[in-house]
């Protein structure tokens, strides 16, 4: 999510790359003059070993390339900090 003109913007992206420095996600809008942006990302019990686990990261927008074969936007986000939002057990 994103602020847009006053507005926040919330999207439902796919990622193509995920590491603990960035990742690269697919979006249906363009982010348009932003660069800082909210994910919230689900990792699956298949890559945590465990339960679905839901974390809220802070970055920066670094790069948009617009796909033209699929009416998608590719973005490229740093991350600065991220947070996990599953209760403590």
């Amino acid at each position: 999510m994103w602020m847009d003109h006053g507005r926040i913007r919330r999207v439902v992206g796919q990622t193509r790359d995920i590491s603990t420095a960035g990742v690269f996600l697919y979006l249906d809008f363009q982010p348009v003059e932003v660069n800082r942006i909210e994910l919230i990302l689900e990792f699956p019990a298949v890559i945590t070993g465990t339960q679905s686990s839901p974390v809220v990261c802070q970055g920066r927008i670094v790069r948009v390339e617009p796909q033209v074969l699929s009416n998608k936007f590719g973005v490229a986000v740093e991350i600065e900090s991220c947070e996990d939002l599953a209760p403590a057990t």
